[in-house]
């Protein structure tokens, strides 16, 4: 099998169109096989995808997955990203109580890993969700 050779962003999204269903298995069935590296990879290769086309089910479903697999491996950085992305479809789908708890420990972890860019991520999402929540003092802040 070789590799498709994609010389387009559309090209990349009409790809992953394409996928989108085998690559959600994928996902499911890397964590069920224990897979665990491969499973919050995909699923955060495929969440730029799923949020930009409003997949947001699949999108908090991939992410779930994603968390648990990292979380097994004990994956620091890993769990960081995952939770973000989570905070991410879960504000999309307007449930920001999971949004703000999945941000709040995606901050901690961001600092327990010195990674201030990924923490500066989570602050502004944390920022976008008061915004979407109409708290302006809050998202300037």
């Amino acid at each position: 099998m070789t590799p498709e050779h994609l010389t387009s962003q559309q090209e990349a999204l009409d790809w992953f169109a394409a996928e989108h269903r085998v690559l959600l298995s994928m996902i499911s069935s890397a964590y069920d096989t224990r897979f665990d590296t491969q499973a919050w990879q995909l699923g955060w290769a495929i969440a730029e995808f799923l949020d930009r086309r409003g997949h947001w089910n699949d999108y908090a479903a991939t992410q779930r997955i994603a968390l648990a697999a990292a979380s097994r491996l004990g994956d620091v950085a890993g769990q960081a990203m995952t939770r973000r992305l989570l905070a991410t479809a879960c504000a999309r789908l307007a449930d920001y109580d999971q949004a703000r708890e999945h941000l709040a420990a995606c901050l901690t972890l961001y600092r327990q890993c010195g990674d201030q860019a990924g923490e500066a991520r989570g602050w502004r999402l944390l920022g976008w969700v008061a915004e979407h929540q109409d708290n302006y003092p809050e998202a300037l802040g």
